[in-house]
């Protein structure tokens, strides 16, 4: 047990043949060492932890690697004269990046886990012989199946790729990067200092700092392409740059990733739609919402209702979601009754107006851009008690939060949320753009596709994938590479 555990710790054990320990195999190369710790183990009760602590408070183990007198007079280093620069061990790698990513849970206990979506230590993941984890597999994880007195180091082009390539290194990447943007925003100086101690446990040379510096400072795009976002042209006349939302094969909804304030009471969502065709269901077309369409789940959503539904087909509707634990009624739909049509262009919206006991009155629009006599039609509908909608879910133009069903399917643009009531001559279609009461407001112009136009910055991304700040993408593009270094992979 403690020739094992001196192997553990020092990458070779005291005597080399570690599973046939005998007369027969390689006599131990300190002998007198060999027979001390393992009195010590049974002195101190078998206790294993008073000898790990023993072995690397030793001074054996904290020797230096690069010792130019042992190595000459030592080569292979038998006598342990000086550290032996290893490669940390496959689970040793997956820990080293999610701490350094700071996403590493040190919960004890419990249930195993699946690696590919955890961020527990490796020795709480599930092991599945039939299915192991990739990148334990990569470097060198026992497969649990046959005997392994002593892993096998390899290096291949498997594991580089892996490092460089896999969305698992790259994820870990761009979270080390947001976690020193935290810690240091708009520092390049204390971003690299602190990359580098987090790394490799160390301060960074004068040169690798000078260029760590001048990189994060380069600005611009940096490598990582995103998707191109799918731009429409709205109306005839005088057509102008629009989010096309195309569920099947296009591009989904579009989420308000970094998201700033969002309404919790009066509020009016307004947008220019052109809807290209209706669920064959009771789906329903989502223009705009801030909702997982679970009932039990305060929200809201507007929408135009599908086929199948009961309040018929294109049926400009809200869906109000309150919370019945706090004297809301819950679900409710609110249907205008009115009812725009395929491949033609309109202005939509509603205003939501509460009263003092929390129900209220919402006043829907739809206005007809085709044709040039088209008047602003307008309806309005009591609801009852949902004063506390309010959500922490992010805002989703063309979708909801949680899946791709009620998706839209067509162009949105000119998308305004207010967080008041507005009257008619506050409509955006009136030439009001950006107001005191305005959260967010996007036109979707093809420069700066994803900004918010209002003083909020709730900056727009794909459905599920978090934004990123340019200074944060390089960043992350920074981080992958000290990932990479060899410095970071080896101990010595």
């Amino acid at each position: 047990m403690v020739n094992r555990m001196w192997q553990q710790h020092f990458g070779r054990g005291l005597a080399t043949n570690t599973s046939d320990f005998g007369k027969l195999g390689t006599p131990p190369t300190h002998p007198e060492l060999l027979d001390w710790l393992a009195t010590r183990l049974v002195a101190e009760g078998w206790s294993l932890k008073k000898l790990h602590r023993l072995l690397v408070t030793s001074a054996t183990y904290q020797q230096d690697s690069n010792h130019p007198s042992a190595e000459q007079a030592d080569p292979a280093n038998i006598w342990f004269a000086r550290a032996t620069v290893r490669r940390m061990d496959a689970e040793q790698m997956r820990d080293s990046l999610l701490a350094a990513s700071g996403e590493l849970n040190l919960k004890t206990g419990g249930a195993g886990e699946d690696g590919a979506r955890s961020v527990r230590r490796s020795v709480y993941l599930k092991v599945m012989r039939n299915k192991p984890d990739a990148v334990l597999a990569a470097f060198d994880a026992p497969d649990r199946i046959s005997h392994m007195p002593q892993r096998t180091v390899t290096t291949t082009a498997t594991q580089s790729l892996l490092l460089l390539n896999s969305d698992w290194a790259r994820q870990r990447a761009n979270a080390f990067a947001r976690r020193l943007h935290e810690m240091h925003p708009d520092d390049p100086k204390a971003q690299v200092r602190a990359a580098h101690q987090l790394t490799f446990g160390r301060e960074p040379s004068v040169e690798h700092r000078a260029s760590g510096i001048a990189y994060l400072n380069l600005g611009g795009e940096v490598a990582a392409n995103p998707e191109p976002s799918k731009i429409g042209m709205f109306g005839k006349r005088s057509p102008s740059p629009a989010a096309w939302i195309q569920p099947n094969g296009g591009q989904h909804a579009l989420q308000a990733a970094k998201p700033g304030k969002m309404p919790t009471g009066d509020f009016t969502a307004e947008a220019f739609i052109r809807l290209d065709s209706l669920y064959a269901d009771d789906s329903v077309r989502t223009i705009v919402s801030q909702w997982d369409s679970q009932q039990r789940t305060p929200g809201w959503a507007l929408g135009v209702t599908s086929t199948k539904s009961a309040y018929q087909p294109r049926n400009l509707i809200l869906q109000l979601t309150g919370i019945p634990q706090r004297g809301d009624h819950g679900y409710e739909v609110i249907a205008s009754n009115l009812r725009p049509e395929l491949n033609k262009f309109y202005y939509a919206a509603v205003s939501v107006k509460f009263d003092k006991e929390g129900a209220g009155t919402a006043t829907f629009y739809l206005k007809d851009f085709s044709s040039p006599d088209g008047k602003l039609q307008v309806a309005k509908k009591q609801f009852r008690r949902n004063k506390h909608y309010g959500s922490k879910l992010p805002l989703v133009i063309g979708g909801r939060t949680g899946g791709s069903r009620h998706g839209w399917d067509g162009l949105v643009d000119n998308v305004r949320l207010s967080s008041t009531a507005l009257d008619e001559k506050s409509l955006v279609i009136k030439g009001e753009t950006v107001r005191p009461h305005t959260l967010a407001f996007y036109q979707f112009e093809k420069d700066g596709f994803n900004t918010d136009s209002s003083p909020h910055g709730n900056t727009l991304a794909p459905l599920g994938k978090p934004y990123t700040p340019p200074a944060v993408t390089r960043l992350a593009e920074y981080c992958h590479v000290l990932f990479n270094a060899n410095r970071f992979l080896y101990v010595d």
